[in-house]
């Protein structure tokens, strides 16, 4: 197993000395609200960007918020889009928690960052979170060029529940015969609800921040029971075929209950031929983008996400 370099144990240790009520033993509101408070303290600072700008469209639930992000500094003309689905667990996390991941994303990769505001359980259970993800890429389809976009230059991507979000589109897109994908940006993705017989699931079923008891808090608002679950737009990584899947860059992290099928994941894209990065930031922590001013290595992570997308919208 590995072990923590000095930033990551020191993030976990200052989330031990905090001694707040773990998630699981919480309403989803209130656990809302603590994460957010936490994520406050540790996200990297914000970066200044061109425009901000809200959206709101017609969603499967309703209004569904979108919240587009252009980058300074970029040549005139229309910019690809990257449609991004923000982690938590299906249950906590808001566009707010993610905010500066999406812009430090945007400038470093020249594209616009579209964060998609999809509907949490257990108000909203699957599959609205998988719904909306697709009306979010539908709309940026259809509309992207009113804000500054290129529809023909799209990929997707989102982190742990975000990432398991942005696989299952992948899917759903290839099999309903486009439009094509530039990429997709896995990071630290949860592939499988079926409870696969994972060893990072074991080792690290009591590592900071998703001790198994959390896992199976979200598993059960998501979903409204403990069960497996392992049709395709709930375990991305149980579907039957994976050729002609968009390229993926594929971040885990060493010390992550997800660890194990997230490479899993990216195995089965590269057996099937897709072009696969894959990455491992071994001694770290599940969610540590989200902790750039504890764990500094959150920061050079999102640009070489950014680059990445560069180099695949350019491509």
């Amino acid at each position: 197993m590995f072990e923590a370099d000095p930033d990551t144990q020191r993030m976990i240790d200052w989330a031990t000395a905090a001694d707040l009520p773990p998630l699981y033993t919480l309403e989803a509101p209130a656990a809302r609200l603590q994460s957010a408070a936490g994520t406050a303290k540790t996200a990297i600072e914000p970066e200044p960007m061109a425009k901000v700008e809200s959206i709101a469209i017609d969603g499967p639930g309703g209004e569904l918020m979108i919240r587009l992000y252009t980058p300074t500094g970029v040549e005139p003309g229309a910019l690809p889009i990257h449609v991004y689905l923000h982690g938590g667990g299906f249950v906590i996390g808001t566009l707010d928690t993610h905010d500066s991941i999406a812009r430090r994303m945007a400038n470093r990769a020249g594209c616009l960052v579209a964060s998609v505001d999809y509907r949490l359980a257990p108000e909203h259970r699957y599959p609205a979170a998988v719904e909306d993800t697709m009306a979010a890429l539908a709309w940026a389809t259809a509309n992207g060029d009113a804000f500054g976009g290129d529809p023909s230059r799209i990929a997707v991507g989102g982190d742990s529940a975000g990432g398991n979000l942005a696989a299952v589109a992948a899917q759903k897109l290839r099999d309903a015969g486009g439009p094509a994908l530039a990429c997709q940006v896995l990071i630290y993705p949860l592939t499988d609800h079926a409870m696969g017989d994972f060893a990072s699931r074991r080792d690290h079923s009591d590592t900071f921040p998703i001790r198994e008891p959390v896992m199976t808090w979200f598993h059960e608002h998501y979903f409204g029971h403990t069960d497996p679950v392992s049709e395709q737009d709930a375990s991305p990584l149980h579907c039957e075929d994976f050729a002609g899947l968009p390229p993926a860059y594929v971040l885990t992290a060493g010390l992550d209950p997800l660890l194990d099928e997230g490479k899993a994941y990216a195995d089965k894209l590269t057996a099937a031929g897709v072009d696969v990065v894959y990455k491992c930031y071994e001694t770290t922590i599940h969610g540590f983008l989200q902790m750039g001013k504890v764990i500094p290595a959150a920061e050079g992570a999102i640009d070489e996400i950014g680059d990445y997308l560069k180099a695949r919208f350019d491509d």
